[in-house]
C-alpha cells in the first residue's frame, strides 16, 4: 500500500509541474499557488519513500517510475505546447 499511495504522490507531483509550467509567467498567481501546494507534496513523497526503505528495504524504483510514467500518461490534465 505505501508504494501505491507514493506511486500516486509522484502522479500529483508530476500533474502540479506541468501546471506549473503551463502558467509560468502567465498567471503568477496560480503559479505560486501551485509551487505552495507542490512543496508539501514532495515533502509526503520523500516521508513515503523513507518508510517504504525502512520497511521493504531499497523499494524497486525501476516498479515505481513505470507506474507512474503510465498514470501519467492516463490522467494528463492539461494540452501538450
Amino acid at each position: 500500500m505505501i508504494k501505491q499511495d507514493l506511486v500516486a504522490e509522484r502522479v500529483a507531483i508530476e500533474t502540479y509541474r506541468e501546471m506549473v509550467r503551463y502558467f509560468g509567467e502567465k498567471d503568477p498567481t496560480s503559479r505560486i499557488l501551485l509551487e505552495r501546494i507542490l512543496a508539501p507534496e514532495e515533502e509526503h513523497a520523500n516521508d513515503m519513500h523513507d518508510l517504504l526503505v525502512a520497511h521493504e528495504g531499497r523499494p524497486d524504483a525501476g516498479e515505481v517510475v513505470a507506474s507512474v510514467i503510465i498514470r501519467i500518461e492516463s490522467f494528463r490534465l492539461l494540452p501538450q505546447p
